[in-house]
């Protein structure tokens, strides 16, 4: 995967904000300038916690809790190549900003994302 990457010399200055929100897509995007790989992951958050409102009882608060505890840490979301010699130097998770007009269950609710970044070297 590194080889390909580096044949494209795509820089984390060239990452563009995305302006689409659409339900049950995700976006990746990858970027490797020397020694730094950087990886992002956008999403709606209905994508990875089910819902894009503030979360409204347990269930929704531990669904919110275990989506961090798995994006919050690289080990085991990405195989990198033991020759490549990777290490995490950073992780972004970004707090999700919600809403507070609209009803969720109509069309025009609110919107929320789930966004993460990763940086090794």
């Amino acid at each position: 995967m590194l080889g390909c990457l580096a044949q494209s010399r795509v820089t984390a200055d060239e990452f563009r904000s995305r302006g689409v929100h659409e339900h049950g897509s995700a976006t990746l995007e990858i970027a490797l300038e020397g020694a730094t790989l950087d990886i992002a992951l956008h999403s709606p958050a209905i994508n990875v916690i089910g819902f894009e409102h503030e979360p409204r009882g347990p269930e929704e608060k531990a669904a919110l809790a275990q989506a961090n505890r798995v994006f919050g840490s690289p080990q085991g979301l990405f195989l990198m190549p033991a020759s490549a010699a990777c290490a995490s130097t950073g992780v972004t998770l970004t707090p999700i900003t919600y809403e507070h007009d609209g009803d969720d269950d109509k069309p025009g609710a609110p919107h929320a994302d789930y966004d993460v970044s990763y940086r090794f070297h």
